[in-house]
């Protein structure tokens, strides 16, 4: 007797951790409590964007606010209608909040007053949104950077990562750039042929920078001071007594030219040679003067940049020796306008600074790397709007979760934002302390407020410079501690196209198992957010029916609600009992039974087999 073989491999349980294993994405996190939708951010009518993710079975929802000027058009009522929303339907809000770029860089460079204003503008979303969750601590995820160039440009090159430039900032007038590339090219004069390091091109263009300007200071003093000595030697040596009327003149000049060209005219006239004198001396003085005023006024500038990178970089050494010159020059500039004889005596000073400067002291950053500066000036806006949520809302301060924007689009990179992630959280420490908290205190409060929101698709983007699926876990890795919330979407590794799990090369279950090892048990507890827009633009369908959740179909099917335990193959939920090829061939109208076992054949004859009209 022939056995009995079936023919397919029947239901699989919704929740098995091997669920979607055929589609090499076997996620642990199957649960539908484990996942979350988003919203559309294009509509301001995010009440009615909600509702539609939580009939389409979502326990938890991210509503997307990131685009400026449609936040603006949600009324304060939506806001509370959202929180009502939220308890009715028992589900999990988070926010995304928007794209703003929180150093304050914008395509003409950077400058503190855009940063204050990106600063405010990140407060408003936070304060309006905490009606949406008044009790409890709302996840609220800000992008690390939304408009400054990519910090670093690194390839992965025989397996080894190699720095190719990096991005550039001249803090005083906030212009952005890369390295010249003429500066980067081989180097055989010095060098044996190999690729200049970038790191070491910018300490040299600092150093040319500032000794270039530091000779336009040194000719400008020199010159001065030759000015001030071919007036004060006179072609005659002047007699004790018209080397008083040339000076006396002098001060006539300073003080009021009008009466020292009324009595010039009678000087010419009674005593030409004193007059050509007086003429030589004032002309090369005023002619010393303009150049040490402006030789003067460059110093000045160098002189605070340096303190400046001196207080930056806490170099006391610097600053003490910069201290001690001013002390020793102040009572010599004071006089710089006041008494002509003075003059040649602030050239000399200016010359020792110039030493002081260009020898004594290390040349200050002109130009800084961007990375370290926009990891600076972020942490500087997230903490503060962490230190004014706190303050108003206490316990039920939201979470600042910093995401990681796609690759080339700024702080992108595990290791940067764990980096700002951990300046941030030290800057709350402190401005927590200085509010009156104790230091364990303000920490513990500053590692719960701050954190990261990891996205899985934008961080893939690193393939299409040669990285692997192992690399992208060690990314993972870096900041897997600090995550609050996951963004999950996939891509194939060059665009930032957002598709459902499963339909890219998002290497998941590495990402998931790094985030295991941080989170452990408390993994499931993390919200994970799928952000699949790609998906609704082109296919107009819940990513849920493709994302290995198998609780819908692709045609239509009820709700959660109405879904039992169980589940068909991966896109047709219950789907047939028996496949439909199982019935045509061997028949099973009211039964499983083949025709010769007294099985139906639909449409034909029990007897014959032929076609029944």
């Amino acid at each position: 007797m022939a056995g009995y073989h079936s023919m397919y491999g029947g239901a699989d349980y919704g929740l098995n951790p091997d669920y979607g294993k055929d589609f090499g994405q076997s996620i642990e996190y199957t649960g539908v409590s484990d996942f979350a939708l988003s919203t559309d951010p294009r509509t301001a009518n995010q009440i009615k964007a909600v509702a539609e993710k939580i009939r389409a079975g979502a326990k938890g929802v991210e509503i997307e606010m990131l685009l400026p000027d449609v936040i603006k058009a949600i009324p304060k009522q939506h806001l509370e209608e959202l929180n009502r929303l939220r308890k009715v339907a028992g589900v999990d809000l988070t926010l995304h909040g928007p794209t703003i770029e929180p150093t304050g860089v914008t395509r003409n460079g950077w400058d503190e007053v855009q940063r204050v204003n990106a600063e405010r503008e990140m407060w408003d979303t936070v304060e309006r949104s905490h009606a949406i969750q008044p009790n409890g601590n709302m996840v609220i995820t800000f992008h690390t950077s939304a408009g400054i160039p990519d910090p670093e440009i690194i390839e992965k090159v025989k397996d080894k990562e190699v720095l190719k430039n990096i991005a550039i900032i001249d803090e005083r007038t906030g212009r952005l750039g890369y390295i010249p590339q003429d500066m980067l090219q081989k180097e055989y004069f010095e060098g044996k042929g190999e690729p200049a390091n970038p790191i070491n091109k910018l300490t040299e263009l600092n150093e040319n920078a500032w000794r270039r300007e530091l000779n336009e200071l040194a000719l400008a003093t020199d010159r001065g001071r030759q000015e001030i000595e071919r007036a004060m030697m006179s072609e005659k040596p002047m007699t004790p007594e018209q080397e008083k009327k040339v000076y006396g003149m002098y001060s006539t000049y300073l003080e009021n030219p009008v009466k020292y060209e009324s009595e010039m005219k009678k000087i010419k006239q009674e005593m030409p040679e004193l007059a050509h004198m007086i003429s030589n001396f004032t002309h090369g003085i005023n002619s010393g003067t303009v150049f040490l005023e402006n030789a003067y006024e460059s110093f000045r500038e160098l002189y605070n940049r340096a303190y400046s990178a001196a207080e930056r970089d806490k170099d006391e050494a610097t600053k003490k020796k910069l201290d001690e010159f001013k002390e020793r020059v102040a009572p010599v500039i004071k006089k710089f306008r006041e008494d002509p004889t003075k003059k040649f005596e602030t050239a000399n000073e200016l010359s020792k600074g110039i030493n002081l400067l260009g020898n004594e002291i290390d040349a200050p950053k002109m130009f800084r790397p961007l990375k370290e500066f926009a990891l600076d000036k972020a942490s500087e806006t997230f903490s503060n709007i962490a230190l004014k949520a706190y303050n108003k809302f206490k316990e039920n301060a939201p979470i600042i979760a910093l995401e990681n924007p796609p690759v080339g689009m700024g702080i992108t990179r595990g290791k940067d934002i764990r980096e700002l992630v951990e300046k941030t959280q030290e800057k709350l420490r402190d401005k927590l302390q200085e509010e009156g908290l104790s230091k364990s205190a303000a920490e513990k409060e500053a590692k719960k407020l701050i954190g990261v929101t990891w996205d899985v698709g934008h961080i893939n983007m690193l393939k299409k410079h040669g990285y692997t699926d192992e690399d992208l876990r060690k990314e993972t890795g870096q900041i897997a501690k600090y995550v609050k919330k996951i963004h999950l979407s996939d891509n194939f590794g060059f665009e930032h196209s957002e598709l459902p799990m499963g339909m890219g090369n998002v290497p998941m279950q590495k990402h998931m198992e790094e985030l295991k090892k941080a989170h452990g048990e408390q993994l499931k507890k993390i919200k994970k957010v799928i952000e699949a827009g790609d998906w609704y633009q082109h296919f107009q369908t819940t990513p849920f029916s493709v994302n290995g959740s198998a609780l819908y179909a692709m045609q239509m099917a009820p709700y959660w609600g109405g879904q039992s335990a169980s589940a068909g193959s991966y896109f047709t939920s219950y789907g047939m009992m028996n496949p439909e090829i199982h019935h045509s061939q061997y028949g099973a109208g009211f039964s499983t039974l083949p025709a010769e076992l007294g099985g139906q054949i639909a449409g034909k004859s029990r007897l014959s087999g032929s076609a029944m009209d």
